[in-house]
């Protein structure tokens, strides 16, 4: 008889420890996380793109970036020292569109990288949490580009 009591006990301490265990983690069963829950909500974006010289290729990408179907977005191009015609078409952009802004870039540091330099100088302008870098010379596959998960 002692043996089935001291059998009993080791299995109703197993039997305890199995449901606290599982207790303990089926949360994580149920658990949705913060992404899930704000998969409705699209945060704001800030598009970083730096241009030298690049007037040819931000007439094309720029109106690309404008179309997409994003809720919130803003776009920031910085001139980097650029002495074509890029800065006046930026400045009409800008004129037409609340979320463009535009970085100028006269003279670069002697002790930095020029695109690096232009790039912190996009990344200080940006107001959002959320950032995204491309170059003129790019160009977007859909209007779904800033959110990957549609396209």
């Amino acid at each position: 008889m002692i043996f089935s009591e001291v059998l009993l006990l080791i299995f109703t301490g197993v039997l305890f420890v199995q449901l606290l265990y599982w207790l303990s983690f089926s949360r994580l069963l149920f658990y949705k996380s913060d992404l899930d829950n704000k998969s409705a909500a699209k945060p704001p974006v800030s598009i970083i793109l730096c241009a030298l010289n690049e007037a040819k290729n931000l007439k094309e990408l720029i109106p690309q970036i404008l179309e997409q179907d994003y809720p919130e977005f803003e776009l920031i191009v910085v001139d980097d020292r650029s002495t074509d015609d890029s800065y006046d078409y930026l400045i009409k952009l800008r004129d037409a569109f609340n979320n463009i802004k535009i970085v100028k870039i006269d003279t670069v540091p002697d002790h930095m990288d020029a695109k690096k330099y232009a790039i912190i100088l996009g990344i200080k302008a940006a107001t959002n949490d959320v950032l995204l870098f491309t170059d003129a010379d790019c160009r977007l596959r859909s209007k779904n580009w800033i959110n990957p998960h549609y396209s």
